[in-house]
């Protein structure tokens, strides 16, 4: 599976969706990785980092262009333009408060799944990435999911 990792564009918002380690075996488990370059710079993870992780530094363009979308925070308007139908999209989603943002995704297409609950995006990256992989097939478009990744 192709998996994106944006540079996350929310003010103040500065963290990245997978650190390096994470990537690492992203990459073993079999996915391509492609992350926007600068995305953990922020944070102090450098493009040489994931490079050596086996990912892909690419812009954002080739990053919205993967199966899997992993990101942090909910998408912003820009973000959910770039969506389409088939393409699977992991972050906190925070929709209550958003039914602007609720309504785009379900235009969109793609299937956005709401992370809940998680010790570090990171840390569950590979666990997302398989379950996107085994049901990203049977998913039915426009639609929206919640999970609890413990």
């Amino acid at each position: 599976m192709h998996i994106g990792i944006p540079r996350e564009i929310k003010a103040h918002e500065y963290r990245v969706a997978a650190i390096p380690a994470g990537v690492a075996e992203l990459v073993a488990a079999g996915h391509r990785v492609s992350i926007e370059r600068g995305a953990g710079a922020a944070i102090g993870y450098h493009d040489d980092d994931y490079a050596a992780a086996g990912a892909a530094m690419t812009d954002a363009a080739a990053v919205w262009d993967a199966e899997l979308v992993f990101k942090v925070k909910e998408p912003q308007p820009t973000e959910v333009a770039r969506l389409r139908p088939g393409q699977w999209l992991f972050c906190y989603l925070h929709l209550a408060a958003a039914p602007g943002l609720t309504q785009g995704l379900l235009a969109s297409g793609a299937t956005a799944d709401g992370l809940r609950r998680s010790a570090s995006l990171s840390t569950c990256g590979a666990s997302a990435a398989s379950q996107f992989g085994r049901y990203s097939g049977n998913a039915a478009s426009g639609s929206l999911a919640s999970s609890v990744i413990l």
